[in-house]
């Protein structure tokens, strides 16, 4: 990813409500989804535990899962629960993947900027 510059990664009606879109983009393995509030959602492709692809697992409303033990991750890219361990273990920080930012605008959906504004996502002009 590109920090500080919003590129376009995928057109807006790529991204499927209950589906995960995995992507590569710049050479970085990406995973796209939707909240249960239809918030667009972008993780690295790379379960944190064996390193599975996380756009073949299950998508859980606010959270996804690794295919290979369920690892749940949130929005965050947080890992919040470990099937193996159970609802009641705490678990521990360092389960995590990158996140990254992305808004959805003019029909496109685009991601890297970590400072810069949705604002600096320039319209482009209309072809007639």
């Amino acid at each position: 990813m590109i920090k500080n510059q919003w590129y376009a990664v995928l057109e807006s009606g790529e991204i499927k409500a209950g589906k995960m879109t995995g992507v590569t983009r710049l050479g970085e393995r990406l995973v796209f989804w939707k909240t249960i509030n239809n918030e667009i959602v972008c993780l690295k492709d790379k379960c944190a535990h064996r390193g599975a692809s996380l756009a073949v697992g299950k998508h859980y409303g606010d959270t996804i899962a690794c295919p290979f033990h369920g690892f749940r991750y949130d929005k965050t890219g947080r890992v919040t629960l470990i099937p193996a361990n159970g609802r009641a273990f705490p678990v521990p920080e360092q389960f995590r993947v990158d996140s990254y930012p992305c808004r959805e605008s003019q029909g496109m959906i685009y991601g890297g900027a970590t400072i810069a504004t949705t604002s600096q996502i320039f319209p482009f002009p209309e072809h007639r």
